[in-house]
């Protein structure tokens, strides 16, 4: 048996009769409010709850305060850049860290600022994604967030064959939505710390795989 385990801070569940939230329920017993990701890539990862074990990641947490009113894992960023170009863009985007989503899915302005840099790439509308020859060498994707720059290499967003030649990326558009969602190809790059008390999310570098 498999489901959706659900780890918003705040909503209520869809299950009748109303429920509390998983980290609703475990508030009281934990020693802090808060869990992590640790994710990998092609490789099981883990979540721990209660505590930040600082032996899986390296240097800083870089945190972001939640948007205001935020009913999910929002924040802002305020910068992107692909490896392969000299331009940087500048601005402020929201964004949302989903543990239950799994593409990176951006404005389709930033998405296809990406492809732009990736040599024969293409959008295929009638799937409605980005595709590319699956030989290609994919380059790193760049977001700043606050003076931090998160780095999500090229090699996670080479995501799935279609087939045989063309494949789909991991960096995707958000289908007009007001905000972006940076699911498991952005947050396998990252040790995560999702703070609840504080209502605030924190990044930090590790060792990848």
């Amino acid at each position: 048996m498999c489901g959706i385990f659900g780890l918003a801070f705040g909503l209520e569940s869809q299950v009748e009769p109303k429920q509390k939230t998983v980290l609703r329920q475990m508030s009281s017993i934990l020693k802090r409010n808060l869990f992590t990701t640790d994710l990998k890539y092609h490789a099981e990862g883990t979540y721990t709850f209660g505590t930040i074990d600082k032996t899986k990641y390296n240097g800083d947490i870089h945190w972001s305060p939640l948007s205001r009113r935020a009913e999910y894992w929002q924040f802002n960023f305020t910068g992107f850049n692909v490896d392969s170009s000299d331009w940087w863009y500048f601005s402020q985007w929201s964004a949302i860290a989903d543990t239950g989503t799994t593409l990176l899915m951006l404005d389709d302005d930033i998405v296809r600022f990406y492809y732009d840099e990736v040599q024969n790439a293409t959008f295929n509308s009638t799937l409605g994604l980005w595709t590319y020859p699956c030989d290609t060498i994919l380059p790193d994707f760049n977001m700043k967030l606050g003076n931090w720059t998160a780095t999500v290499p090229g090699r996670y967003i080479n995501y799935t064959d279609l087939d045989g030649s063309r494949c789909m990326g991991g960096l995707q558009g958000n289908f007009g939505t007001p905000f972006g969602i940076l699911g498991d190809v952005f947050l396998k790059a990252f040790f995560a710390v999702f703070d609840v008390a504080g209502r605030r999310v924190g990044f930090a570098n590790k060792d990848l795989n």
